[in-house]
Parts: C-alpha cells; structure tokens; sequence
C-alpha cells in the first residue's frame, strides 16, 4: 500500500518495512466503542450531571456516534460557498449571489427520502419545521397565526411546488433575507436546518456514510461582526469532521483570508488535521496551461494562510460545472445555466482549444497527485471529474470511510478520561471532607478509644495492602488450575480432519485427483506409443504430428489439474471457514464461561479476606482497655454478624463482556489463506486465551478489591459509631461520614465501570502486535 506512494525519487534511499504492529479495522472498532459507550452513558450522567463541560462532550460524543460525517464549509464572502454546497448536495437550494445581511447558519443533512425535505429554524425563540413532500408542503411545527410564516405561506403557494429544490430556494431566501426589514432586530435564530436528499449522481449522495453540511456565513462583511460566534454556535456537537475552506486562487493570500484562518484555528470543535482548502471559480482563474511549476507550488504553499492552514490538499474546482454535471445541464438559476452552456466543450471535448481538467492543478504530495491524475486519464468527457469536484467528493469519502471511525473512538475515549479525571477529583474531595468531620469526632473522644480506632484503623489498612497484594496471583493461578479453555494441536487437527473428510466427499476431491493421474497417464502413455510409432521415412510429418500431439495432451492434463486444484481450493476455504467458526464458538463459550467461574473464585478470595478481618478486628475489641466487658461483648457479636460480601456484589454490573465476546479472536484476518495452518491457529488460539484469562482475573479482583474497600469503609463506620460516645454532636458527625462514605463508595464504582470501559476503548484504538 504505501510502496504506491514513494515514487522514483526515494529510490535507493528508502526501505520499506512492515511494521509489527497494526490497527484494527476502524469501523470494526467504532461498533464496539459504540456499545461500551452506550452501556457506560448513564453511569457517566449521573456521575458528572453538576459538570457543565462533562454533560455538553456528552451530547457531543452522542452526536458524533450516530454515523454522521460534518463537513464544515467556511470562507469570506464572495469565495461562493452556497455554490460550492449547492454541488456537493447536486441541487440548487442554498440562497447565493448577494452579501449576507445577517449571520446566519445553514445546517444541511442527507436523507434517503426522495422528493421530500424539511426545514428548521426558530422565530423569536419559538421552534418552526416545514415539511415538503407530495407537491406540497405543511407546517409541522410552529403557531400558524404568526404573521411571518403568514407571509411566507403566501410566498410559498405563489411560487407552486412543481419543483423541489425552487420551493426550497425561496423558503430558504425568505428566512435568509427576512430580518433586512428591521436590521435592529433578530428574529430568526442563527442555525437554519435543511434536510433534502442529495443527487446520487454524486458520490455524496451516493455514499453508505451520513453527511452533515454546514455552511457558514461569510466572515468579511461589516453586518457579520459577530461571525465567529456563529460559527462556533454551527459547529456545537461538531468535532469530528472535515473543515473546508472555500476561497479563490486571486484572493487565497488575502488579509480577510489570513484573519479568517487565525479564526478557524481557535475552534476546538474543528479537526485541522484534515482541512480541506478549496479554490473555487477556478475556470476564470488565471492559471497556468501547463500547470505549475514547483517553484509556483512552493509560493503557493508559503502563502501565510494556506501555510496555517494546508494538510489534507489544495483543490481547484468549478462548482457551476460540477453542479451542471450532475444534473445533466438542466440548471433553474440563469448565471449558472449561461456559465454551463458557454464552458461545457472546454471540460468535455479534449480537442476543445480551452480544454480544462481542473484537479490537474491539485497540490498535493506528487506521488499522490500522481495517482490521481492517473486514476482519471480514461476519463477525459467527464464533466463532474474535470470540473475539480468527483476528486474533492472522493477525499471527503476517503476521510469519512478510513479515518473518521478512529477519530469518533478518540472522543469517546478523551471523554472518559476527563470523566475519570472529574471523578477522581470528586474523590479526593470527599475523601478529605471525611477525613476532616473524623479527625473532629476522634479529637473529641478520650485517649483510650481514640487509640482503639486508630489501631482497628490501621489493622484494616494494613490487612487490606496485604490482602491485595496476593489477590491477583491467588485469583488467576487458581483459575489457570481449575480451568482449562486451551485448544490442543490434537483437537484442532482431529477437528480439521473431520471438515477435511466431509468436503472432500462434498466436492468429490478423489473423482478430480482420479482425472488428473488418469490424464497424466494418457499423456505418458501416447507420448511412449508416438515413439514407438515414429516413422523415419516422414520424418518432418511425424515430428510436426508428435508435438501437436504431446501440447494436447499436455493442455488436458493441465486442464485437469486446474479443475482439482480449484476443487482443492473451495474445500480447503469451506473447511477453514468450518473449522474457524467452531473455534470461535469455542472461544466465546469458553470466555463467557471463564467470566463466571473467575467472578466465583475472586469473590471467595475477597470473601474470606472479609471473615478473617472481622476475626482480627474482635481480637482488638477483645482485647482492649478503653471498653467494659458488655461494651466488647455487644460490639463483638455486632462485627461477627455483619454482612460478608456477597457472589452477586456488582461484579457483573463493572465487568465489561464486549472486550473479551466480540469476534476480535486472533486477528482472524491472518487466516484468510486457504488451507489452515494448524499450529499456529493453536498457538494464537491459546495466547488469546491466556492472555484473556490473565485480564478477566484482573478487571474481576479490581471490581471485588472496591467492593471489599466499600464494605470495610461501612464496617468500620458501624464500629466507630458504636464506641463513639452517643451526644448529639458526635451522632451527627458520625451520620454526615456514614453519608460521605456511602458517596465515595458509589463514585468509586463509577468510576471503575468508567475505566473499565476507558481501558477496553484504549485497547480498541492501540496499535496490535503481529505476532
């Protein structure tokens, strides 16, 4: 893949060398970050509901998930956005031509319905939607007596509805326009939704992924001084897309430009790794016939705002030729129909004196320019590939399908960082509240009970240190004894064997090898009898005779060998197919398995740590001054019969399954060669088991560890406030940390479940080893 990409100039200085490691398919991964995401939300809302910041990344997380691609249009005035939006949709609906007057956003999204669309927007705060549809349109949303949708009613129905895109056109300019009567006022709200199939004639519209526009009001005008605040009012719940810049080649190193780029730049919402800049109108741009020269490309690239802002290309395109393309000329807008009509032979007809093909002047890396001029060299009466458009349509599909998966795995990820992060702060918080209402109640208390807390404290503390250092290795070594899911050598061989014999019946395996040897026999068998039939006297004759002979013979023994090897092949592939299923069946059994017997034995280890502490805690009781005799009696009895943890303790609501049950087995993609090899089918079968063993053990002692801390924090709230002197100051406080107590438990069990989940995601997004 990336030797296509090196050309002749790297020759003799680079080594191409595959790396040992590699990412999983982006979208095979998106599906489960989906599903981690979905099961962790609500811990997530509750958690973090008083963090303003958490709850919005939470929304736009959401948003980013639901398989829409943003594409963030954005440039000065008169760089012909709506143009360029209108041919990316294929339709003639976006308002054009005119200075914006007010700052104004469109938001327009693809759907599959044809012949139908609707629009929203507010008036004076109050939601309105327009649905269009059936020749017609209705209002769906919004209060019929208010006096601009009756204006706009009346527009409307003198404009006739035979033509979506004109009704929409002059719905969309009415909204546009509507606040140019009183410019002191805002009525409309500053994001205009439209949704509207867009042309399948294109490759957006054509497309498996959903594509959000969003146009941006020009950024250059004196009305417009609020346009970066627009902008980022569009842009809430934008954050993994494509940032376009829409300029032209004249006006590309311009001052607005420069502004407008340091603008763009402060976004975070926008992911400037792939900007997209692109320079529109470039059929009446002054451009080199021949293309540019490198030093022309070099000027070009050190221009201070294509500098700043240049990474995934600088593309040339005329939108009205692209738009035109991909209606087949039948434009309504009269500009655009005269401009398609007078430069069609100049982007069709390469004997044309003007001929154009726009994306020939590109500036991208040359080995990828390259590429691309040749993947469009058959294709020279393409008006929509010569018009600059297909090849920005085919760069935006190619972000949306390989790189916008990872980067909606990597917000969620970042989110439950700083979920994490919040909650430990939370924490720490708590932690230090408590520890504050204690030392307040121990301060009062006499010398002698004072020090029974401290040493049953301590005591605690330190049987829980040791206690968990011996938890993992107790826990998974246990597991590894009494359980076995390993796949031996001999059972996946005998089970090959038995896919072997039935699809070598199945595709009649011996009949096609019988053939062949019968076939090569013929061979050797009539080339002996030319032999000995060769005839001296007609020597040339016998000889020409011999060799015509021997070639087909020899094609029908290949013939033949090509049949078997065929036949071979569909069973070799079935049969790994059959083989493969049976060994993930195994696996997914087995894990699930292996996810219930370890939670079993991680919570009897966790368990008997629990009976042995409250053993040791009596012995303290027992054996201290600072009680009478029935004190320690009443207290004993009370910490013998406290509650011991429970098999169902939460372990299955932290454990997360996906990680373990989701068809990730081996890589299976390193076995789509035809015949199996066993061994290392094996051997990577028994390393992924044990490896999963050895992470189930760990995530379980982790869940059962804070469910142990958890019950410890309340055992000893409940003897502490039975040594306490019971006033009503200290009955109190006690009360308020048996409070705090309960919320550090529950945000520590959050936040488990959180970097359980933050854990499996980092896994997902890392790069894998090969091995």
């Amino acid at each position: 893949m990336l030797r296509k990409y090196c050309d002749n100039s790297f020759a003799g200085k680079l080594t191409l060398v595959r790396s040992e490691k590699m990412l999983d398919n982006g979208k095979f991964i998106l599906n489960d970050t989906k599903e981690m995401f979905i099961e962790v939300k609500p811990v997530i809302e509750d958690v973090a509901k008083d963090e303003f910041s958490i709850t919005k990344n939470l929304f736009k997380v959401s948003d980013a998930l639901d398989d829409i691609v943003p594409i963030c249009v954005f440039g000065n005035c008169s760089a012909g956005k709506s143009t360029f939006i209108n041919s990316l949709i294929g339709r003639e609906v976006l308002p054009n031509g005119g200075d914006p007057v007010t700052a104004k956003a469109f938001k327009i999204q693809n759907i599959d319905r044809e012949e139908e669309a609707k629009i929203k927007f507010t008036h004076w705060d109050n939601d309105i939607e327009l649905d269009f549809k059936d020749g017609s349109y209705g209002l769906k949303i919004g209060n019929p007596e208010d006096e601009m949708l009756k204006e706009l009613d009346v527009l409307l129905n003198e404009t006739g509805f035979d033509s979506l895109n004109k009704v929409l056109l002059t719905a969309l300019e009415f909204i546009n326009d509507y606040e140019k009567k009183d410019s002191t006022s805002t009525e409309i709200g500053n994001m205009v939704e439209l949704y509207l199939p867009f042309r399948k004639s294109g490759i957006l519209g054509s497309s498996e992924n959903k594509y959000v526009i969003f146009d941006t009001p020009g950024s250059n005008t004196a009305s417009n001084d609020a346009h970066i605040e627009v902008l980022k009012e569009a842009l809430k719940g934008f954050s993994n897309g494509i940032p376009v810049w829409v300029s032209q080649y004249e006006a590309v190193d311009s001052m607005d430009n420069e502004a407008l780029c340091n603008d763009i730049l402060e976004i975070e919402a926008l992911d400037q790794r792939f900007t997209m800049i692109v320079l529109n109108k470039a059929d009446v741009s002054d451009l080199p016939e021949a293309g540019f020269s490198d030093k022309q490309i070099k000027n070009i690239l050190e221009f201070r705002s294509v500098e700043k802002m240049y990474s995934g290309g600088l593309f040339f395109v005329s939108s009205i030729m692209g738009l035109g393309a991909k209606n087949d000329g039948v434009l309504s807008n009269k500009f655009y129909k005269k401009i398609y009509r007078l430069q069609s032979d100049s982007f069709a007809d390469p004997e044309d004196d003007n001929y154009m093909r726009l994306y020939k002047y590109n500036i991208l890396p040359s080995q990828i320019k390259q590429e691309i001029v040749e993947y469009y060299t058959d294709k020279e009466n393409d008006i929509y590939v010569n018009s600059g458009l297909h090849c920005i349509e085919y760069e935006i599909e190619e972000f949306a399908s390989k790189y916008s998966a990872y980067n909606k795995c990597q917000m969620v990820y970042s989110l439950l960082s700083d979920v994490v992060d919040k909650t430990t702060e939370k924490i720490e918080k708590s932690v230090e509240n408590r520890k504050r209402m204690r030392d307040k109640y121990i301060g009062d208390l006499e010398d002698k009970k004072q020090e029974l807390i401290t040493n049953m404290r301590e005591k605690s503390k330190n049987l829980q240190t040791a206690y968990l250092n011996e938890s993992y290795n107790s826990i998974n070594n246990v597991a590894r004894v009494k359980y076995n899911y390993n796949y031996s050598i001999e059972e996946l061989e005998e089970l090959n064997r038995k896919y072997v014999e039935e699809n070598t019946a199945q595709y009649d395996l011996e009949d096609f090898e019988k053939n062949y040897l019968e076939a090569k026999s013929r061979a050797s068998s009539s080339l002996k009898e030319k032999i000995k039939g060769f005839d001296l006297n007609k020597t040339k004759d016998s000889l020409s005779q011999l060799v015509e002979d021997r070639k087909n013979n020899l094609k029908n023994v290949q013939a033949s060998k090509e049949m078997l090897e065929e036949k071979r092949r569909s069973a070799w592939i079935e049969t790994a197919d059959e083989v493969l299923s049976e060994v993930v069946k195994k696996y997914e059994e087995s894990m699930s398995e292996a996810i219930i017997n370890i939670n079993v034995i991680a919570c009897d280890y966790w368990k008997n740590c629990s009976e042995n502490l409250k053993k040791e805690l009596v012995s303290i009781v027992t054996t201290s001054n600072a009680l009478s005799e029935s004190q320690k009696e009443i207290l004993s009895d009370l910490i013998f019969n406290y509650k011991v943890i429970s098999p169902k303790n939460d372990a299955g609501e932290v454990f997360e399954k996906p990680k373990f049950l989701h068809g990730r087995l081996l890589g299976m993609d390193l076995f789509t060669y035809e015949k199996l090899n066993i061994n290392k089918l094996a051997k990577e079968y028994n390393k992924t088991v044990y490896n999963n063993i050895e992470k189930i053990s760990c995530e379980s002692n982790v869940n059962y560890f804070n469910s142990y801390k958890a019950w410890q924090d309340e055992l000893a709230m409940m003897i502490e406030t039975n040594i306490v002197e019971l006033n009503a100051d200290l009955q109190m406080i006690t009360e308020s940390i048996e409070e705090e107590t309960k919320k550090i438990n529950y945000l520590e069990f959050c936040q488990q479940k959180i970097k359980s989940s933050l854990s499996t995601i980092e896994g997902l997004i890392s790069f894998k080893s090969l091995e």
